[in-house]
């Protein structure tokens, strides 16, 4: 299955901002979206639009937290989209398009836990792969590594 990716556009912010506030209610019930005007304007800010077949499947937000380093700052696949392999090969089509050092913090639901371990240990781009501590209260753990 082959996964595009391209660039999320500042007309695509309000498909983007319902998305987002349902994600954030899936994943942290209670947690209020942030908004999102800084994914558009900060250069270590990238929204990622994914794709299979020309029908968009979810999307990513990235971040640099650091030179040469990458992080999943948020990762979700639509849910009409879900249990159909989209999402693992979308992970790893993302992680694969920016080479260098990354992090994931990993939500703290089973669903989550067992996805991120699939891609993380069934990837032979993955390197030096280390399970840390969580960066953020809603997480169990996170995941650092280079592609």
């Amino acid at each position: 299955m082959t996964v595009s990716i391209s660039h999320l556009q500042a007309a695509d912010h309000a498909w983007l901002k319902r998305r987002y506030a349902d994600y954030l209610h899936e994943i942290a019930p209670g947690l209020r979206p942030a908004p999102l005007t800084k994914w558009w304007r900060e250069p270590h800010r990238r929204t990622i639009d994914l794709n299979v077949k020309a029908r968009r499947i979810g999307f990513a937000l990235l971040c640099r937290p650091g030179p040469g380093c990458w992080e999943v700052a948020e990762f979700c696949i639509l849910p009409d989209q879900r249990r159909l392999g989209h999402g693992l090969a979308a992970a790893r089509t993302v992680l694969g398009s920016r080479p260098g050092r990354w992090r994931v913090g990993v939500v703290n639901q089973r669903a989550a836990i067992a996805f991120w371990a699939q891609v993380v240990t069934g990837s032979d781009q993955i390197r030096d792969l280390r399970m840390g501590r969580p960066l953020s209260r809603w997480q169990s753990h996170s995941y650092t590594f280079r592609i």
